[in-house]
Protein backbone atom coordinates (compact mmCIF):
# COMPACT_ATOMS: atom_id res chain seq x y z
CA UNK A 1 0.00 0.00 0.00
CA UNK A 2 1.45 3.32 -1.19
CA UNK A 3 1.09 6.58 1.27
CA UNK A 4 0.95 10.15 -0.67
CA UNK A 5 4.36 11.72 0.89
CA UNK A 6 6.68 14.42 -0.45
CA UNK A 7 10.23 14.82 0.60
CA UNK A 8 11.80 18.17 1.61
CA UNK A 9 14.97 19.63 3.19
CA UNK A 10 15.83 19.33 6.52
CA UNK A 11 15.21 21.88 8.75
CA UNK A 12 16.75 22.61 12.57
CA UNK A 13 13.37 21.67 14.19
CA UNK A 14 13.81 18.55 12.35
CA UNK A 15 17.27 17.13 14.43
CA UNK A 16 15.21 15.05 16.82
CA UNK A 17 13.18 13.48 15.23
CA UNK A 18 16.01 12.46 13.00
CA UNK A 19 18.06 11.34 15.66
CA UNK A 20 15.01 8.70 17.15
CA UNK A 21 15.07 7.56 13.52
CA UNK A 22 18.96 6.91 13.56
CA UNK A 23 19.09 5.41 17.30
CA UNK A 24 16.48 3.13 16.84
CA UNK A 25 18.00 -0.34 17.32
CA UNK A 26 16.43 -1.87 14.78
CA UNK A 27 17.82 0.43 12.16
CA UNK A 28 21.24 0.49 13.70
CA UNK A 29 21.84 -3.12 13.73
CA UNK A 30 21.97 -2.86 10.03
CA UNK A 31 23.10 0.47 9.48
CA UNK A 32 27.63 0.76 8.86
CA UNK A 33 27.71 4.36 10.47
CA UNK A 34 31.56 3.66 12.74
CA UNK A 35 29.80 6.18 15.60
CA UNK A 36 26.44 7.52 16.20
CA UNK A 37 25.59 10.70 14.98
CA UNK A 38 24.97 14.00 17.59
CA UNK A 39 22.67 16.11 18.11
CA UNK A 40 24.77 19.14 16.96
CA UNK A 41 26.18 16.99 13.65
CA UNK A 42 22.67 17.21 12.38
CA UNK A 43 21.95 20.70 13.98
CA UNK A 44 25.06 22.01 11.91
CA UNK A 45 23.70 20.12 8.60
CA UNK A 46 20.35 22.00 9.04
CA UNK A 47 22.27 24.86 9.13
CA UNK A 48 24.68 24.64 6.71
CA UNK A 49 22.80 23.32 4.00
CA UNK A 50 24.01 22.73 0.63
CA UNK A 51 21.16 22.93 -2.23
CA UNK A 52 24.01 21.41 -4.55
CA UNK A 53 24.08 18.12 -3.81
CA UNK A 54 26.63 17.26 -6.66
CA UNK A 55 29.08 19.80 -5.04
CA UNK A 56 28.22 18.14 -1.73
CA UNK A 57 28.30 14.76 -2.64
CA UNK A 58 24.84 13.98 -0.39
CA UNK A 59 21.51 15.32 0.31
CA UNK A 60 19.33 14.27 3.05
CA UNK A 61 15.95 14.74 2.79
CA UNK A 62 12.78 14.59 5.00
CA UNK A 63 9.55 12.20 4.08
CA UNK A 64 6.47 14.13 5.61
CA UNK A 65 2.98 12.52 5.01
CA UNK A 66 0.41 15.29 4.73
CA UNK A 67 -1.53 14.04 7.28
CA UNK A 68 1.45 12.69 9.52
CA UNK A 69 3.85 15.13 9.59
CA UNK A 70 7.44 13.79 8.78
CA UNK A 71 7.79 9.83 8.82
CA UNK A 72 11.40 9.22 7.79
CA UNK A 73 14.57 10.55 6.17
CA UNK A 74 15.82 9.47 3.08
CA UNK A 75 20.10 10.45 2.22
CA UNK A 76 21.52 9.98 -1.17
CA UNK A 77 25.84 10.16 -0.89
CA UNK A 78 28.16 9.00 -2.90
CA UNK A 79 26.62 11.33 -5.74
CA UNK A 80 28.83 11.24 -8.86
CA UNK A 81 27.53 13.86 -11.29
CA UNK A 82 30.27 12.25 -13.45
CA UNK A 83 28.56 8.79 -13.15
CA UNK A 84 25.14 9.64 -13.06
CA UNK A 85 24.84 7.98 -9.95
CA UNK A 86 23.97 7.93 -5.91
CA UNK A 87 23.65 5.50 -3.22
CA UNK A 88 20.34 5.79 -1.53
CA UNK A 89 19.57 5.37 2.37
CA UNK A 90 16.67 5.60 4.27
CA UNK A 91 14.69 4.96 7.62
CA UNK A 92 11.58 5.36 8.42
CA UNK A 93 10.81 6.68 12.22
CA UNK A 94 9.21 2.98 14.07
CA UNK A 95 5.75 4.31 14.52
CA UNK A 96 5.30 4.64 10.80
CA UNK A 97 6.79 1.54 9.37
CA UNK A 98 4.65 -1.50 7.77
CA UNK A 99 2.18 0.84 6.45
CA UNK A 100 3.46 1.80 3.38
CA UNK A 101 5.66 4.97 3.57
CA UNK A 102 8.73 3.19 2.60
CA UNK A 103 7.55 2.73 -0.79
CA UNK A 104 5.75 5.56 -1.39
CA UNK A 105 9.01 7.61 -0.19
CA UNK A 106 11.27 5.65 -2.50
CA UNK A 107 9.09 6.38 -5.59
CA UNK A 108 9.37 10.07 -4.73
CA UNK A 109 12.78 9.91 -4.60
CA UNK A 110 12.94 8.13 -7.44
CA UNK A 111 11.18 10.76 -9.17
CA UNK A 112 13.21 13.82 -7.62
CA UNK A 113 16.71 11.80 -8.93
CA UNK A 114 16.07 10.83 -12.09
CA UNK A 115 14.07 13.74 -13.36
CA UNK A 116 15.08 16.97 -11.09
CA UNK A 117 18.75 15.72 -10.48
CA UNK A 118 18.88 14.24 -14.13
CA UNK A 119 20.58 10.87 -12.39
CA UNK A 120 20.87 8.02 -14.48
CA UNK A 121 21.22 5.27 -11.55
CA UNK A 122 20.27 4.52 -8.02
CA UNK A 123 22.15 2.24 -5.87
CA UNK A 124 21.81 0.96 -2.49
CA UNK A 125 23.15 -1.83 -0.31
CA UNK A 126 21.35 -3.89 1.99
CA UNK A 127 22.35 -6.69 4.83
CA UNK A 128 20.75 -9.86 3.86
CA UNK A 129 19.45 -10.04 6.96
CA UNK A 130 17.67 -6.93 6.89
CA UNK A 131 14.45 -8.65 5.30
CA UNK A 132 12.23 -5.57 5.46
CA UNK A 133 15.07 -3.33 3.48
CA UNK A 134 15.58 -6.38 1.15
CA UNK A 135 11.26 -6.29 0.17
CA UNK A 136 11.48 -3.11 0.51
CA UNK A 137 13.90 -2.49 -2.89
CA UNK A 138 12.25 -5.30 -4.76
CA UNK A 139 9.24 -4.33 -4.33
CA UNK A 140 10.19 -0.55 -5.75
CA UNK A 141 11.70 -2.19 -9.07
CA UNK A 142 15.46 -2.30 -7.86
CA UNK A 143 17.13 -5.11 -9.25
CA UNK A 144 19.40 -7.47 -7.33
CA UNK A 145 22.86 -7.15 -9.02
CA UNK A 146 24.76 -9.41 -6.29
CA UNK A 147 25.78 -10.12 -3.17
CA UNK A 148 29.09 -8.66 -2.00
CA UNK A 149 30.47 -10.92 0.81
CA UNK A 150 31.42 -10.38 4.51
CA UNK A 151 31.11 -6.52 3.00
CA UNK A 152 30.24 -4.49 6.00
CA UNK A 153 31.60 -4.89 9.75
CA UNK A 154 28.40 -4.66 11.96
CA UNK A 155 29.53 -5.24 15.52
CA UNK A 156 32.30 -7.90 15.37
CA UNK A 157 30.85 -9.58 12.29
CA UNK A 158 31.31 -9.14 8.66
CA UNK A 159 28.06 -9.59 6.95
CA UNK A 160 27.21 -9.91 3.60
CA UNK A 161 25.24 -7.13 1.53
CA UNK A 162 22.58 -6.95 -1.18
CA UNK A 163 23.89 -4.91 -4.15
CA UNK A 164 20.61 -3.04 -5.40
CA UNK A 165 20.12 -1.06 -8.78
CA UNK A 166 17.72 0.88 -10.43
CA UNK A 167 18.23 2.48 -13.77
CA UNK A 168 16.48 5.40 -15.38
CA UNK A 169 14.39 5.19 -18.37
CA UNK A 170 16.97 7.31 -20.11
CA UNK A 171 19.98 5.46 -19.38
CA UNK A 172 22.24 3.38 -22.07
CA UNK A 173 22.39 0.47 -18.79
Amino acid sequence: MKRKVFLRAVEPEDVDFILECERDPLSAQWSDYRAPLSRQQLLSYALTYDADPFAAGQLRLIVVSPEEGPVGVLDLFNISQFDSRAHVGICIHPSFRSRGFGLSALSALTIFAFERLGLSQLVAEVCVENLPGNALFSGSGYSLLTILPSWHRIGNTFKDFNLFSLMSDNSDG
